[in-house]
């Protein structure tokens, strides 16, 4: 449920509204010209270390992304299908759409709200299924990187603690146990064995006792240190 601060703010606009939707459209076009097969997940997740290519990739998701977050805001289906049916049969872009949205996409809904504006709660649908992408990737990624994103959004998860119980932060402490469980399987079935991936994975390890210690002790301070 929204805050009381946060209901009283107008919804997005419709011109800014419309404005998402006709730059989801515009990336939609643009990866049926290019073609997701040629997507691959970046080697860095630093901007500048990312070929040009990659920053392509790294600008539609961000389209997409926020054109998703405003679909789902206003329960567009007809744009939350089309993009959900062009992203089919492409996991590895699929996972990271998933984590532009729970990242720029949640950067973007941030500033929205210093303007003076506000969208309506992600809804289970949407959570419910970006949750199920990241962990069906988890359980078969080769790359270092896409478990650093998951790294990154556990860390995002402990900085808003005890709030990331609220919809307003899209995943919480409770969203965050069942991707470890993915990836600890993984490591079972499968074990990754190159060092960026396992160093990757010791800082999930890492994040996840400090989510775990915060359920214990209910104190913010303790697990910052």
């Amino acid at each position: 449920m929204i805050s009381n601060d946060l209901q009283e703010l107008p919804l997005l606009p419709h011109e800014q509204v419309q404005a998402a939707y006709g730059e989801a459209c515009e990336a939609l076009t643009a990866l049926s010209s290019f073609g997701l097969g040629h997507y691959r997940p970046p080697a860095s997740y630093i901007s500048d270390e990312m070929t040009r290519e990659e920053r392509y990739f790294g600008g539609i998701a961000e389209q997409l992304a926020w054109g998703l977050r405003v679909a789902d805001s206003f329960d567009n289906q007809e744009m939350i299908t089309a993009i959900g049916d062009t992203m089919a049969g492409y996991p590895d872009f699929e996972y990271y759409l998933a984590y532009t949205l729970l990242s720029a996409a949640y950067e973007r809904e941030a500033v929205l709200k210093t303007e003076g504006y506000r969208l309506n709660s992600i809804s289970k649908e949407l959570k419910g299924r970006i949750l199920q992408i990241l962990i069906e990737q988890i359980a078969s990624t080769q790359s270092p990187v896409e478990l650093e994103w998951l790294a990154y959004l556990m860390a995002r998860v402990i900085y808003w603690l005890p709030w990331s119980t609220s919809p307003e932060t899209y995943i919480g402490i409770d969203d965050v146990g069942p991707l470890v469980a993915a990836l600890a399987w993984r490591q079972t079935i499968a074990p990754l064995t190159e060092a960026k991936c396992l160093q990757a994975i010791a800082q999930v390890q890492r994040y996840w006792g400090r989510i775990q210690a915060f359920r214990q002790q209910g104190d913010k301070r303790a697990v910052l240190q």
